[in-house]
């Protein structure tokens, strides 16, 4: 599997002799009725993002695209009145400037306090569940998949995910991230559960 098959689009507006029937574990309706399939939370996030995040080559690029999408979403929604922070549950508050630090005259320092949302980028999840809170996208889920079902996550683990092969030495790679990695790490994109394709699934919104 090459690492661009964890998504794809399968309804688009403009195209709409491509259109597709669903077959992965994963959703995504975006605001602009275009609709992608995903068997990971790597492959959601290159829908909401673009196919430029399965170019990252690390978690801190990752982070970077994350929160470049955090920005224009919380532009989109104060165009709509909202107020929209972006987080970091390990960094706090994501200010939306690039000065060296509080003390830099052009650091911004938001005094205003309005009710705000918030979009969380530490990781794919977070970032995936924050974006359905303030209704950017909406993400359903198959019945058997438990990447995001809390009915079933405690009894799914990354040992039963079949996106990880063996190589000729013994190690486990994963096809995800398509790096060597060992059975004691969490993934980081968080795959748990059933990732097979089919057509007929039952999709419920999360």
């Amino acid at each position: 599997m090459k690492i661009t098959d964890q998504s794809r689009i399968i309804k688009n507006p403009e195209n709409p002799e491509e259109t597709r029937v669903p077959v992965m574990p994963l959703l995504v309706l975006l605001g602009n009725e275009i609709i992608g399939e995903a068997k990971s939370l790597r492959g959601a996030t290159a829908i909401v993002i673009g196919t430029e995040y399965y170019d990252t080559e690390n978690n801190e690029d990752e982070w970077h695209y994350r929160v470049e999408h955090a920005r224009i979403e919380a532009m989109r929604a104060l165009a709509a009145g909202l107020n929209i922070k972006i987080m970091d549950n390990n960094l706090g508050e994501i200010k939306n400037n690039y000065a060296a630090s509080e003390d830099d005259p052009d650091y911004e320092d938001d005094t205003e306090e309005n009710e705000s949302m918030s979009i969380s980028v530490e990781n794919e999840k977070t970032f995936l569940l924050s974006l359905v809170q303030i209704g950017a996208i909406r993400i359903m889920e198959r019945e058997d998949s438990c990447i995001f079902n809390k009915e079933l996550t405690d009894s799914c683990n990354c040992g039963k995910c079949t996106l990880k092969k063996q190589n000729g030495e013994g190690n486990i790679i994963c096809d995800v991230y398509d790096a060597v990695r060992t059975e004691t790490e969490s993934c980081m994109s968080g795959i748990v559960g059933s990732v097979k394709e089919y057509v007929g699934g039952e999709y419920k919104v999360i």
